[in-house]
């Protein structure tokens, strides 16, 4: 089992909804798209997409900003 697929597996026990969100970049999305076909079904999945000015969610400045990112929130089906 890889590494990543472990880390899921363990989020797993724990939580029964998860939210991913990906960098904004190409190994961003290969992150999500495993993550999505790991977690799939298995629990309430949802996806966050940052706006193109912010590479990840550290450059994030304000609570107002993540609440307005946060709500646009999609789930997986």
């Amino acid at each position: 089992v890889s590494q990543s697929r472990y880390k899921l597996e363990y989020l797993l026990e724990f939580f029964d909804k998860i939210y991913l969100v990906p960098h904004n970049d190409a190994s961003g999305s290969v992150w999500m798209n495993k993550c999505v076909y790991h977690l799939r079904g298995r629990c309430l999945l949802y996806t966050i997409q940052l706006p193109e000015n912010r590479k990840d969610l550290a450059e994030v400045e304000t609570e107002e900003e993540f609440l307005h990112i946060a709500r646009k929130a999609k789930i997986v089906r």
